[in-house]
């Protein structure tokens, strides 16, 4: 019987600067799973606050296609992740 592992791995990193919440620039990168179609994708994201850029790219690893590619001020990057509106529950 032959037994197979696939390794995975994600880095992050955060920039922090004493007396602020936020960090200066945060990154990401390696592999990904995204929740709703179970497949694993290669990441690269970069949150840049300083330089207000906020920059992402998502391939496809079997076939090398580009499923996202993103790079905005970060300003403008809105309605996403946590900063979706929240749905209003009724009373």
């Amino acid at each position: 019987m032959i037994e197979v592992a696939t390794v995975r791995e994600k880095w992050a990193m955060k920039h922090k600067r004493p007396g602020h919440k936020k960090p200066i620039s945060e990154s990401v990168t390696g592999d990904d799973l995204h929740q709703q179609s179970g497949q694993w994708n290669k990441l690269d994201r970069t949150i840049d606050r300083e330089n207000n850029r906020y920059r992402e790219l998502i391939i496809d690893p079997a076939t090398g296609t580009v499923i996202r590619s993103c790079d905005e001020p970060l300003s403008d990057h809105q309605g996403h992740g946590t900063a979706k509106p929240k749905p209003i529950k009724d009373a």
